[in-house]
């Protein structure tokens, strides 16, 4: 699982794949972000501008902010969607630490 510094930008790649493996550019996508340590959305559904077999999501800084103080990391979780709607709808998720800086002092 990454680590990201709080209050700091991250991206994340999503890459995207038939069920055969091979990379393939959806029709759709798009993202959510979610703080699973405090139970809370903080990026609803958001499309991403697909043009190839892979999208780089930017998540702001603002988005990486520690809610509470007394812990060490929180754990967030990005999910994407490809071809939203779609019969061949997928979604993947992936997990990463927000490192509380000022619990390391």
């Amino acid at each position: 699982m990454s680590t990201v510094n709080e209050a700091s930008t991250c991206t994340v790649r999503a890459r995207f794949y038939s069920p055969a493996s091979v990379p393939v550019q959806p029709t759709t996508a798009r993202w959510t972000l979610r703080d699973t340590t405090n139970g809370r959305l903080l990026q609803d559904w958001t499309d991403i501008t697909v043009i190839d077999v892979y999208a780089d999501i930017t998540v702001p800084a603002q988005l990486n902010v520690i809610q509470n103080d007394r812990v060490r990391y929180q754990e967030h979780a990005l999910s994407v969607q490809a071809n939203v709607g779609d019969t061949e709808q997928y979604t993947d998720e992936v997990r990463y630490k927000v490192k509380n800086l000022s619990a390391f002092k």
